[in-house]
């Protein structure tokens, strides 16, 4: 069921791209909890987010949180449309604590990791079974305008 579910998101992702167009960093959509798993089922919430590269300048971040915000908005509200409910806890991509740069998706898990609280135990549990359900994982390097065509 997964599968199947992966392959919606993705399809919801491409009609958002060509909606807004080229995001301004390298980025990826990652699926998290029971999608993280491998284990939907029929009716299941959404829960995910977005990484993306450690912006170089500030007007880059900026143009960053500004894109992902409109662009998750679209993909969350599409996905609650296709029968995807929404996560009761907002752990979601259209949430500006789910839409980061990789720095502070580092800075989560180290805080998870250092600091168990109650709260860093279930995120650490719905985050850490995480999946890329679309585009390459960011990588640690220089970042660079996206390029839909080099994937």
């Amino acid at each position: 069921m997964t599968e199947v579910n992966d392959r919606l998101v993705r399809k919801v992702i491409e009609i958002a791209e060509r909606k807004f167009g080229p995001a301004p960093v390298r980025w990826c959509w990652i699926g998290m909890g029971s999608e993280g798993r491998k284990e939907q089922v029929f009716t299941t919430d959404q829960d995910n987010g977005i990484i993306y590269a450690n912006p170089a300048s500030e007007d880059q971040h900026a143009a960053a949180m500004h894109y992902f915000a409109a662009f998750a908005a679209f993909v969350n509200s599409s996905l609650e449309m296709c029968g995807f409910e929404r996560c009761p806890a907002n752990v979601m991509a259209e949430n500006p604590k789910w839409h980061q740069p990789l720095r502070t998706w580092e800075k989560y898990f180290q805080t998870w990791i250092n600091e168990p609280t109650i709260d860093s135990v279930v995120r650490s549990l719905i985050c850490l079974t995480q999946t890329r359900v679309w585009r390459p994982v960011v990588d640690r390097g220089t970042p660079q305008a996206y390029n839909p065509t080099s994937g």
